[in-house]
């Protein structure tokens, strides 16, 4: 299990480095525009979002509809799966 736990705790830890790195390198206005225009990035934008909402709905069951909740879930959306890995590492302690 705590190899589980750590998992989580280093995909927060890439997803972290990954979204600093695209906002000081890339840009994200252009690059949004670029995949927004590709049926295929299309599809993966619906893929994550839905995965998003699923694991916000296991959330909301696990924790209740409260504040916190919410604050998490928005954060799901902003931060994507850094949020995801770090609050089930959290979790998981």
């Amino acid at each position: 299990m705590k190899v589980v736990k750590y998992g989580f705790l280093l995909g927060a830890i890439i997803m972290g480095f990954s979204i600093v790195y695209g906002f000081v390198v890339g840009d994200f206005g252009g690059d949004g525009i670029e995949m927004l225009g590709l049926l295929w990035g299309k599809i993966t934008l619906i893929d994550i979002y839905l995965a998003f909402l699923a694991f916000a709905a296991w959330m909301f069951f696990r924790e209740g509809f409260n504040l916190n909740s919410i604050v998490i879930f928005l954060f799901i959306l902003v931060l994507g799966s850094f949020t995801i890995c770090l609050y089930t590492f959290i979790a998981m302690h």
